[in-house]
């Protein structure tokens, strides 16, 4: 019966897992200027800060030992999950994964991420570059010769990326089918 309590655990904590790794890339930069009071953070001053996935057993035991290890290790707690036994870590120190797995209590720990997160900037690209009346309707009138072209084709880079374009050659869709995308966006405060 443990034993197929521990591959429930595991199935349940694999996904939040997961799920919460993806969500750190939407953290902002800023959400790691904590101020730290371990030694360790003290000695690593022009580190980039990385963050962390801490897995360890689900007591509230070894999980307040395990955060003793990261504030130890130069470690500051984002979140921890004690239902499941995860901890969100960030830390500049660049040995903290190395030392986190060899605390007591750890079962694995890693990086989100090998480089850290740069701020980026709405004006990056440069100034705006407006469309005048008579481009606009020229590029309405080329995209309205073909029935459902999409006018801001170029624009979708991601579609390219994925190989959504050479797909669409092979099999273009069909009329048949209706699809719904719901986006309710990302709730960080789901348990």
């Amino acid at each position: 019966m443990a034993h197929l309590r521990s591959r429930r655990r595991l199935a349940l904590a694999v996904p939040v897992v997961l799920s919460l790794t993806a969500s750190l890339g939407f953290l902002p930069a800023a959400a790691s200027a904590a101020p730290r009071t371990a030694p360790a953070a003290e000695q690593v001053t022009d580190a980039p800060t990385l963050a962390y996935v801490v897995n360890t057993e689900v007591d509230r035991r070894t999980i307040a030992s395990v955060k003793k290890a990261v504030a130890a290790a130069g470690g500051t707690v984002v979140v921890t999950y004690d239902r499941i036994g995860v901890i969100v870590v960030h830390s500049a120190n660049p040995d903290f994964g190395k030392e986190i797995r060899e605390a007591r209590g750890v079962q694995s720990a890693g990086a989100t991420r090998t480089a850290p997160l740069t701020a980026a900037g709405t004006t990056d690209v440069g100034a705006a570059d407006y469309v005048t009346a008579a481009e606009a309707a020229r590029t309405k009138a080329a995209s309205a010769g073909t029935p459902g072209s999409e006018p801001l084709e170029a624009d979708q880079w991601d579609l390219r990326a994925i190989g959504a374009d050479e797909a669409a050659k092979i099999n273009p869709g069909s009329d048949k089918v209706t699809v719904a995308v719901i986006d309710t966006g990302v709730d960080d405060t789901h348990p």
